[in-house]
């Protein structure tokens, strides 16, 4: 019997919005004029209400960063071609 390790799926909220749940950390992606930003909540942070926020020049840089969010890039790429209303 194998195990494989599904990878988490990011939803798409709006056109420049996205939200992940990995392992109990919340996520929400967002771009923010000519960077994305990303604010990050861990489950241990979750209890004092504190989170962080990283920001990011291009969605390659967040997917080389964290597996979690890999594929976030072609998704914004698709959406912004296909003038998708996400």
């Amino acid at each position: 019997m194998t195990t494989e390790t599904v990878k988490p799926a990011f939803e798409r909220l709006n056109h420049t919005t996205f939200y992940l749940e990995d392992n109990g950390d919340r996520m929400s992606l967002s771009r923010k004029e000519h960077n994305w930003k990303i604010y990050w909540e861990f489950i241990i942070e979750r209890k004092n209400g504190s989170g962080n926020i990283i920001r990011f020049d291009n969605l390659r840089q967040l997917e080389k960063m964290y597996p979690s969010w890999r594929g976030i890039a072609n998704l914004s790429t698709f959406a912004r071609n296909n003038n998708s209303k996400y």
